[in-house]
């Protein structure tokens, strides 16, 4: 298996340049970026490589079939790594084994309270769906937004409209807002992905300087707070993908995933989505 998984992946690897077929444009997380448009293949499970890869995959199926979230329509919000065109590869997971119908209404630029346009304007313009999706960015610390409290805007500010410009007070307002727009929804978590333009964008820690790392921990305090499930993508990609190898799954920029990295985290995200009936 491992051997026929080598072949099949070089093969991916070697036809995906072949598939590109026009040029696209989005906001960056940094600067403005162009993203090769590409021709998804259908299913993404043969450029599985690794055992450790092809076991995460293997529990998700056994899951899938009796998951909770079968057959569900998902709205997902966030940044341009969120709807990115290669990010089809990840979804296409969802898509095939979770039957998910799957809306994106995440734009390049957007955090949870990024002044010009921000992942609260995406939820105000949400259609009633089974799952919601908070699929945080980098764009927050990108533009200095400060991480804030997990209390801002709740009911222990009086919901201080003030707090909305920090990115707790934001993500407290997505859900705030989602749950009224649907009671019976369950919204999910994603916190941000590392990214290697930078060290505060991998390392935990830098002195006198806050890191996404910190702000990850305040996502999920905050996703805690609430009483919603999380996926820590940070924590998914410790140890394996690290700043002497990030050029395999990231794009030249150091922000945004290729093929490969939405592969890599999109059969993880498989798992943390085909949750079972309790």
């Amino acid at each position: 298996m491992e051997h026929t998984h080598k072949f099949l992946y070089s093969t991916f690897l070697h036809i995906i340049p072949f598939l590109t077929i026009s040029i696209i444009f989005f906001s960056c997380e940094e600067n403005d970026y162009v993203f090769e448009e590409f021709t998804p293949l259908d299913d993404y499970a043969s450029c599985i490589q690794t055992q450790e890869d092809d076991s995460i995959f293997q529990r998700a199926l056994t899951a899938c079939s009796n998951s909770i979230n079968y057959g569900k329509s998902v709205g997902v919000f966030g940044g341009s790594l969120s709807r990115a065109i290669e990010s089809q590869v990840a979804k296409s997971f969802w898509r095939n084994y979770l039957k998910m119908e799957i809306f994106d209404y995440g734009m390049g630029g957007n955090g949870f309270a990024t002044p010009s346009a921000n992942i609260q304007q995406q939820v105000n313009k949400a259609k009633i769906h089974d799952i919601y999706i908070l699929w945080a960015s980098t764009n927050d610390i990108q533009e200095n937004i400060p991480i804030g409290e997990t209390t801002d805007y709740t009911i222990s500010d009086n919901f201080d409209s003030s707090k909305l410009s920090t990115q707790c007070g934001g993500i407290n307002y997505c859900i705030k807002h989602l749950r009224e727009l649907n009671p019976k929804s369950t919204i999910y978590l994603f916190t941000s992905l590392k990214h290697y333009s930078k060290p505060s964008g991998y390392e935990r820690t830098i002195k006198n300087k806050y890191t996404l790392f910190d702000y990850v921990q305040k996502q999920i305090e905050c996703a805690t707070m609430q009483d919603i499930e999380y996926f820590d993508q940070w924590m998914a990609q410790d140890g394996r993908i690290t700043k002497k190898n990030w050029k395999t799954y990231y794009q030249y920029d150091g922000f945004h995933l290729k093929a490969l990295g939405y592969l890599d985290i999109g059969i993880r995200q498989l798992l943390f989505l085909a949750q079972e009936e309790e």
